[in-house]
């Protein structure tokens, strides 16, 4: 699975590659991308892009699937234990929502909704509630082991996500500058063990 934000995979098969292109072009241009840029990049005809994807939006609801799947993989391999796992993928979500290609997605994504709120509403209902589905099965493991205290693991996974970049987000948009990695590592490491201490095995 490629990573958001890099270059498509040539060896990749056509949709593949469009996913791929339309992830990095929106990284770098936001939602009102051509799908002429689009389909250049993925190195395929407009017409190709159209073929297999019917318009623009899902597209872009396929880029914020691929969004979401990227991060979790640190979910899917975790195999250094809970708390660093979560850290692993605490740092991955930050660095792809909070980094200045994650922060011009989100912008742009707020300045079409306000246009087209069904359009907003259909994209970040797919990309929100992948993540969580995906973050509350890992913890729901965890908690049928014994590792978590037991509760609802879909709220548990709204919770992690929120404390992970809501705050933080909203303060990137404002202007402020990401953290130093050195800061960056520090306050993931403090979401995480609050976020531990919030649900300990009783």
């Amino acid at each position: 699975m490629t990573c958001p934000f890099e270059e498509p995979d040539p060896a990749a098969d056509c949709r593949t590659r469009l996913v791929q292109a339309a992830c990095a072009v929106f990284g770098e241009e936001g939602y009102r991308a051509s799908v002429d840029r689009i389909a250049s990049r993925a190195g395929v005809a407009r017409q190709t892009l159209y073929n297999n994807f019917a318009n623009k939006e899902e597209l872009f609801r396929e880029v914020g699937q691929l969004m979401a799947d990227s991060v979790a993989q640190e979910l899917c391999m975790g195999r250094d234990g809970l708390s660093q796992t979560l850290y692993k993928f605490g740092m991955d979500l930050r660095s792809k929502t909070l980094s200045d290609k994650g922060i011009a997605i989100y912008r742009s994504f707020l300045v079409e909704g306000a246009r087209v709120p069904e359009m907003a509403s259909a994209i970040h209902g797919r990309v929100q509630t992948r993540l969580s589905e995906l973050v509350s099965e890992y913890l729901s493991v965890a908690m049928k082991s014994g590792e978590l205290r037991r509760d609802d693991p879909v709220f548990g996974a709204e919770m992690f996500i929120s404390m992970l970049i809501h705050i933080d987000r909203a303060r990137r948009l404002a202007g402020s500058p990401q953290l130093e990695a050195g800061e960056e590592q520090k306050r993931v490491k403090k979401i995480v063990a609050c976020f531990l201490r919030a649900f300990k095995p009783d």
